[in-house]
């Protein structure tokens, strides 16, 4: 369904400036790239929301997370906190040239200049100059978007548009031509679309009516299609696009305006709230995208990433998550810290995975994570060598549709878990369920570091045990295996008045229900009595234990039951 905007408003979001962390939210480029893209399913939009002030015009922005990273004529780049417009660092480009383009990839942030030829400069998240390079045909850098492995960019031929991808040194390994739909002879900015693969966004002309352009594009025949052009309704041209995707407003654009010192919001997309919505705590090189990530979305999942080699996120920042995955291949930051706050995690209701080198000696992770309860796992040397799946319980969920996986690196690891899912073929674990059940230990590595001897279902196995652990598949009875003995149910999802509640407890006991905020404090308690196997029901208006509304976002439904517990996430719209 397109719909096209009529109004705009200009409401200026108050919020909070957290520390930049390098976290990208990247796209499965390679996702159904043999088949012709499908143009009749999508939902887009173009949906004016609000707006903030950014006191100056920008050439191009890039959003992550709560920055905007604005590039400016002038040479200089700024950062802004996306919900105040507020101006949170800044930096002057080494060339002092005109920046037209911006882009933050893994730690790091690329600025292309006006120039020629147009080149683009590399820099640390806190301005440092580190390089310079420039696209290996000599094309134009107009527009910036990282998708993992490569930059996309845009390129003029004099007579038409071109979009191609470069790998971070400036090599150009794909170049996609028009076929078929609205000539564009400019595109200042383009954004690769996170929700829909093989979709991205340009801002097309400069002239009236000043719209964005939504285009479909196919790697595999190196072609793009434009499919439909939205009006903002502002009266000046966009210059800049950025991307940002939540549960609450779906899809967005964020959009700046070459005459007009303010950066809108649109919305894009319905949110899709039957998806998992992980985040990957990663202390590696850089983000899986490329391995992980993009296999993970092809399975229906949302991924945020967050490097967790120099921070350690608090529980606040991972409550808002279905199930949080962590990994290393370096260092944490605080392995103690990193494992204590996972299980304040488990505590409160989320669900963790451990990856390797999590059970490696020198890079392993630490704390209450790798203890009592949670425990799965035991550390172990790196014995890297080539291995099959073996022995494996094809009733348990993780082990839904895997039929066959191999890795290189694993650890030479025990099980402390009694409740072992999968043995690799040379008897060291490979999957292990926790006491608790909401800890799920997977002796095989997901990041970037590529051996062909990683196989077969092995990303199938992180999607199903992340499902595990945030209750979103049923416990399938097997050979040693306790049910969870809970059930919950809670909708309509996202809720704009009342939600509906239904649950039961197989043992007899106290069980409650109660409605928590994104950073578990309780909200209302909205059922406390005894359960022993039936079906009770409760109803959530939508309001604290004061009878006041709550605000818009995201919430958590608990039922507890003794020492047992089942969340569901509910997203609460105005």
């Amino acid at each position: 369904m397109q719909k096209q905007a009529v109004l705009l408003l200009a409401l200026v979001v108050a919020g909070s400036v957290p520390a930049i962390a390098a976290v990208d939210m990247t796209v499965p480029r390679d996702i159904d790239a043999a088949s012709p893209p499908s143009f009749a399913t999508d939902d887009s939009m173009l949906v004016p929301l609000d707006s903030i002030n950014s006191q100056t015009t920008y050439q191009c922005i890039y959003v992550r997370n709560d920055t905007v990273f604005c590039a400016l004529q002038a040479g200089e780049v700024h950062y802004r906190n996306r919900l105040t417009g507020a101006m949170t660092n800044s930096f002057a480009m080494q060339s002092g040239a005109s920046a037209i383009s911006v882009c933050a990839f893994g730690d790091s942030v690329c600025v292309s200049r006006l120039s020629s030829p147009e080149k683009c400069e590399v820099y640390t998240l806190n301005g440092t100059y580190v390089r310079t390079f420039q696209p290996s045909g000599g094309q134009q850098v107009r527009g910036l978007d990282w998708d993992g492995s490569c930059f996309w960019a845009t390129h003029y031929t004099g007579s038409e548009l071109e979009i191609y991808l470069m790998t971070p040194d400036g090599n150009v390994v794909k170049t996609l031509t028009r076929s078929g739909g609205v000539q564009s002879t400019i595109a200042r900015d383009l954004v690769v679309d996170r929700m829909y693969p093989n979709r991205l966004w340009t801002s097309p002309n400069t002239s009236a009516p000043h719209t964005v352009m939504y285009v479909a594009f196919d790697t595999s025949a190196n072609t793009f299609t434009p499919l439909v052009e939205f009006p903002t309704g502002i009266a000046t041209y966009m210059s800049g696009l950025g991307w940002y995707e939540d549960q609450v407003d779906g899809g967005q654009l964020y959009v700046s305006c070459f005459n007009n010192a303010k950066i809108w919001r649109y919305k894009v997309h319905d949110p899709v709230v039957t998806q998992g919505r992980y985040l990957i705590c990663y202390s590696d090189y850089l983000e899986p995208d490329s391995t992980l990530g993009v296999r993970l979305r092809a399975l229906g999942d949302s991924i945020v990433y967050m490097d967790v080699r120099n921070y350690t996120p608090t529980l606040g920042e991972l409550t808002p998550y279905d199930a949080v995955l962590s990994f290393s291949d370096y260092t944490y930051d605080d392995s103690t810290a990193m494992g204590n706050v996972l299980a304040d995690y488990v505590d409160a209701g989320g669900g963790v995975v451990l990856g390797h080198f999590s059970f490696s000696t020198g890079w392993g992770i630490g704390g209450r994570i790798m203890t009592g309860n949670y425990a799965t796992i035991s550390k172990g040397a790196n014995t890297h060598s080539n291995t099959t799946m073996g022995w494996y319980n094809p009733a348990h969920p993780i082990m839904d549709g895997v039929s066959s996986v191999g890795e290189y690196f694993a650890g030479g690891s025990n099980f402390i878990t009694t409740d072992s899912v999968a043995r690799w073929a040379d008897g060291r674990p490979y999957v292990g369920v926790s006491a608790n059940m909401k800890v799920v230990g997977v002796n095989s590595y997901p990041g970037v570091v590529t051996q062909p001897g990683r196989t077969g279902d092995w990303a199938l196995v992180f999607h199903n045990a992340l499902a595990y652990v945030a209750g979103m598949t049923g416990v399938k009875e097997g050979p040693g295996r306790v049910p969870l003995g809970l059930e919950l149910f809670a909708g309509p999802n996202p809720a704009t008045r009342n939600v509906h509640i239904s649950y039961s407890a197989e043992r007899p006991g106290a069980a409650t229900v109660g409605i928590y905020d994104a950073n578990g404090r309780l909200v209302r308690t909205l059922d406390a009595g005894r359960s022993a196997g039936e079906t009770r029901r409760a109803t959530w208006d939508l309001s604290d234990e004061s009878g006041r509304p709550v605000a818009r976002g995201i919430y958590f439904c608990r039922l507890s039951a003794g020492s047992r517990s089942l969340s569901r996430k509910l997203v609460v719209q105005r």
